[in-house]
C-alpha cells in the first residue's frame, strides 16, 4: 500500500505558522509522524516532506532550549526556503538554515534500505570516535553550507547526528573559523536533542554564551 501524503502536507502547513516551541514539537510528535519508524523519519532521502519534518524537529529542539532566555519565542518552518526555518524572539524574526553532520562513511540511502529489510539490524556505536573526530565532521558540514554562497546571511544550526561521550564546542569554533563569517551565528544540537551550543555569533542571541553546552 502506498503512502497517503495528504496528512503530512497538512502538518507542514501547520508547522509553517509561528508557534510556541512546545506546540510546534507536539505536531511532530503526533500521528502520522509519530507512528513512522525512526529510520524513515530521519533517514529517508527520497521525500522533501520527511526532510522538512527532520528540520522541524531540529529547530524545535533549539527553540525549546532558547526559551530559558526569552519567554517570547516562537518557531516555524519556511516552505519558501532559504532559509529553512525561522525563530521569532521578542517579535524579531531570525532565519536559520539547517544541516546535519554525519560520520563521513555513513550512507543514508543505503542505511534506510537495510533498515527496511531488517529493523533490528544494529549499527556501530562509537562515542569515543565521535568525541575525537566529531569537530571535523561538523566543520565539514559548515564548510559545505558556506560553499552554497547564500545571497543573505542566515543563522546556521548543525545537527550532530552521531554518538559522543563529550564534544568540545571551543574546538569546533576554532576549526570552523575560516567559514564562520558567512553566517550570523552557528549552533550545534547534539544527537538526542537535549543539549545545544552556540559556536559563534552575537546579535540578539548575545545573552547566550559561546562554546557552552546548554540543556534543552
Amino acid at each position: 500500500m502506498g503512502i497517503d501524503y495528504e496528512p503530512f502536507k497538512k502538518m507542514i502547513v501547520s508547522l509553517s505558522k509561528f508557534k510556541r516551541p512546545l506546540d510546534f514539537l507536539s505536531i511532530i510528535n503526533s500521528d502520522p509522524i509519530s507512528s513512522f519508524p525512526n529510520g524513515r523519519f530521519f533517514n529517508d532521502p527520497t521525500n522533501k516532506l520527511f526532510q522538512s519534518f527532520r528540520e522541524a524537529w531540529v529547530i524545535g529542539k533549539l527553540a525549546s532550549g532558547l526559551q530559558q532566555f526569552s519567554n517570547r519565542l516562537k518557531v516555524k518552518l519556511n516552505t519558501q526556503d532559504p532559509p529553512d526555518t525561522y525563530i521569532q524572539m521578542e517579535g524579531i524574526e531570525y532565519g536559520f538554515e539547517i544541516t546535519t553532520a554525519y560520520k563521513p562513511e555513513r550512507k543514508i540511502g543505503q542505511e534506510y534500505k537495510e533498515l527496511e529489510k531488517n529493523p533490528l539490524q544494529g549499527k556501530p556505536y562509537e562515542p569515543g570516535r565521535g568525541s575525537q573526530e566529531g569537530s571535523s565532521w561538523i566543520t565539514n558540514a559548515i564548510k559545505n553550507k558556506h560553499n552554497k554562497h547564500y545571497t543573505h546571511q542566515y543563522h546556521l544550526l548543525v545537527y550532530a547526528n552521531f554518538e559522543i561521550n563529550s564534544l568540545d564546542p571551543s574546538a569546533i569554533s576554532k576549526s570552523c573559523y575560516p567559514w564562520a563569517n558567512a553566517f550570523m551565528s552557528i549552533w550545534v544540537l547534539n544527537r538526542s536533542g537535549n543539549a545545544f551550543s552556540k559556536i559563534c555569533g552575537t546579535d540578539i542571541f548575545m545573552m547566550v554564551d559561546c562554546c557552552y553546552w546548554y540543556r534543552v
